[in-house]
């Protein structure tokens, strides 16, 4: 797929060398950009990783990622003010580039809340409540679909995240990319994924507790990109009939050089068991991570083994799933 850039506008130390990017390059750009001002969100690189291992084989490991620095967030914003809108992006000083990327605009930004390495926010460029997704409109969650593929064709390696109205999300419509820290390889998830059949792989796939894993999820992996979503749409169009606090989590990712979609129903109304947080996309695909000096610890000492975050992900089937089956 072509994945050159139309760029619309850029920070002025950007501008100059906008001409002719691809994804890649202008998420690099603002990446050095932002570092070279001092802009290491969370200190991502430098995280702390601990596997939290299954004691019987046949089961992926869950990965804790411990990102306790909050240093380079953006401040000094005025209050009620999105830090992922135009606006608040030019006021906090970062680099950033607006982009036309299927037929809608979008402001690509170093994520001011990272978490993972190379963590880039893709806000859109229009004020677009998150919430509003689940509203009934399925084009909105069609165009949202559309554009991860695009995304994680174009940047090969990243996984390009989601979540409506559950997760860590800010109010403003974005999406997440980034890479998969290293030492973890696929996620939990992933890895469940990699144990089906080929036919299933290059259809739609029902992951759960069948297949050794403690979330129900939906992988979509049509060789037509288009076929994957609209797939996708039609199982969200009937979750989201179920119940009005009903929402999901998704994540986009090359997988055999395949775009795949992995989705996650979920019910925003839901907490883990046991965790003091509300889990988003990295999560839900069994790469915890924590900001908290006391879940660390916990993890550290074996107080929180495998089975505790087996319980924690499996406490967030929402009531209802089993009509998706």
């Amino acid at each position: 797929m072509n994945d050159s850039v139309r760029v619309l506008e850029a920070h002025e130390a950007l501008r100059s060398e906008s001409a002719g990017f691809t994804l890649r390059d202008a998420t690099d750009k603002v990446l050095d950009a932002d570092r070279l001002d001092g802009r290491i969100q969370y200190n991502a690189e430098n995280a702390d990783i601990i596997q939290v291992a299954p004691d019987s084989s046949g089961l992926p490991p869950f990965w804790l990622y411990s990102v306790l620095s909050r240093a380079g967030r953006p401040h000094n914003l005025p209050p009620g003010t999105c830090p992922i809108s135009r606006e608040a992006v030019r006021l906090s000083g970062q680099r950033f580039f607006v982009i036309e990327l299927v037929r809608w605009r979008w402001l690509i930004l170093a994520n001011p809340f990272a978490y993972a390495p190379r963590c880039v926010t893709w806000a859109a460029a229009e004020p677009i409540e998150q919430a509003s997704v689940d509203s009934g409109d399925m084009s909105l969650w069609r165009m949202i679909l559309e554009v991860m593929l695009f995304i994680c064709q174009s940047i090969v390696g990243d996984i390009v995240g989601f979540n409506a109205r559950v997760g860590n999300s800010l109010s403003w419509l974005h999406l997440v990319s980034h890479t998969v820290p290293g030492g973890i390889g696929p996620y939990a998830l992933q890895q469940i994924g990699t144990k089906l059949g080929s036919v299933a792989r290059l259809s739609a796939a029902h992951i759960g507790r069948n297949n050794g894993y403690p979330l129900d999820a939906w992988r979509f992996g049509f060789s037509d990109v288009a076929a994957s979503a609209d797939a996708a749409v039609e199982l969200l169009a009937r979750w989201l009939l179920l119940n009005p606090n009903n929402s999901a989590n998704v994540a986009a990712v090359m997988e055999d050089g395949v775009p795949v979609l992995y989705v996650i129903p979920r019910n925003r109304l839901l907490r883990p068991l046991g965790w003091p947080e509300m889990p988003a996309v990295a999560e839900v695909l069994g790469g915890w991570v924590a900001s908290r000096e006391e879940v660390v610890n916990r993890v550290r000492t074996g107080e929180w083994d495998y089975n505790h975050f087996w319980r924690a992900l499996a406490s967030l089937r929402p009531p209802g799933v089993e009509h998706l089956l």
